[in-house]
C-alpha cells in the first residue's frame, strides 16, 4: 500500500546467523505525530540521505509522493561472495540532481558497503542502526559489535562519523533503545566494511 511507504529506498538490515545485526527504524504507530514523521524518513534507515532531504517524499500519517524510482540493479554472484547493486532517483529534485548508488559485497566473514552519489550535493550522511541485543563501542578508531554468538568489527580511520543513542520499534507501542553509526561524505564516494566471526 503506497501511504505505507517509508523513505527507505535502497536501504537493508543484516542476519548473521541468527543474530539480528543491522535493523530498520521499524513503525510503533500509525498516528500523525512527530515519531511517526521520523520513522518514516530516510534518516531513519540504513541508507544515504542527501542535502538533509528524505528519498522519497512522506509527509503526515500516510501521505507519499514523488517516489524515488531504481533505475539500474544487478546482482553478482560466484564461489567467494555476492554483489548487489543499485541505483535510485530519488534525489532528483535537488539543484544537483543527484543519484544515489549502491553496492553490497557480501562474503563469507565481511560486507562491504560502497555509495556513491553523482551530481552536485551540500552534505550527505549514512547511517547503520544496529540491534538493541549488541554492545557497540569504539576504541582508537575500531568499531567493536558484540552479540552473545558474534564478534564484528569497522575499521573507523580516515572516516568523519559519530555514534549516537537511538531507537528501534520493533512493534506498535514498542521503543528499544539501540546505537546508530552515521557517516559524513567527503567526496562523493564512501566505503564502509564490517569484519566478523563467530564466537
Amino acid at each position: 500500500i503506497p501511504g505505507h511507504a517509508h523513505a527507505d529506498t535502497l536501504s537493508f538490515e543484516l542476519s548473521i546467523g541468527n543474530q539480528r545485526v543491522l535493523v530498520n527504524s521499524g513503525t510503533s504507530e500509525y498516528g500523525n505525530g512527530r515519531k511517526r514523521l521520523t520513522q518514516r524518513k530516510t534518516s531513519s534507515h540504513n541508507t544515504v540521505e542527501i542535502d538533509g532531504q528524505d528519498s522519497t517524499q512522506v509527509w503526515s500519517s500516510f501521505r507519499v509522493a514523488n517516489r524515488a524510482e531504481i533505475i539500474s540493479k544487478h546482482v553478482k554472484r560466484d564461489d567467494k561472495k555476492i554483489e548487489l547493486y543499485g541505483a535510485h532517483n530519488g534525489y532528483k529534485t535537488l539543484f544537483g540532481g543527484c543519484v544515489h548508488e549502491r553496492k553490497l559485497t557480501l562474503s563469507t566473514n565481511s560486507l562491504v558497503i560502497s555509495d556513491t552519489i553523482k551530481g552536485k550535493y551540500k552534505c550527505a550522511k549514512s547511517y547503520f542502526y544496529f540491534h538493541p541485543d549488541l554492545k557497540v563501542s569504539i576504541k582508537q578508531g575500531l568499531l567493536k559489535i558484540d552479540g552473545a554468538k558474534l564478534s564484528m568489527t569497522c575499521n573507523l580511520s580516515n572516516k568523519v562519523f559519530s555514534l549516537l543513542d537511538s531507537f528501534w520499534y520493533p512493534q506498535f507501542g514498542i521503543e528499544v533503545p539501540n546505537k546508530m553509526l552515521e557517516f559524513q561524505f567527503e567526496n562523493k564516494q564512501l566505503d564502509i566494511e564490517f569484519k566478523w566471526h563467530k564466537g
